[in-house]
């Protein structure tokens, strides 16, 4: 029963920002299906405010590759789709009713830059 669903919660924390946009949509529609009526739906973004933004270039499809290199974290050929504010947030999520929104950010040193992900809390509409 685990993949043909009857969840009532299903919890996306950090993870589907490693998809195209296209992957990322096929997934989120099957996440849908596994969600039953009125189930709850979260997930977490990286946001453009991500200090990895800084280091980033389009590559399509929505990704962008991150090279850094500081003196505590090596990040190389590193695939991010980044979320640009909260109403993109809003448009990545059409098929769940968007009941909060937010972020969260967190720097861990003063020599470096900051995390940055946007928080979604979505319900599966009864009737569909």
């Amino acid at each position: 029963m685990f993949f043909d669903g009857g969840f009532d919660v299903i919890v996306c924390v950090q993870s589907i920002y490693y998809y195209t946009e296209a992957h990322m949509q096929t997934r989120l529609k099957s996440l849908e299906r596994m969600l039953n009526p009125g189930g709850i739906f979260y997930a977490t973004m990286m946001g453009t405010k991500s200090e990895y933004y800084d280091y980033s270039e389009p590559v399509g499809d929505g990704l962008s590759v991150i090279n850094m290199r500081t003196e505590r974290k090596v990040r190389e050929n590193y695939h991010i789709n980044f979320t640009e504010s909260e109403q993109h947030l809003l448009s990545r999520f059409p098929m769940f009713e968007a009941l909060d929104v937010g972020f969260y950010s967190e720097k861990f040193r003063s020599d470096e830059g900051q995390g940055f992900h946007y928080l979604f809390v979505g319900q599966k509409p009864e009737t569909r």
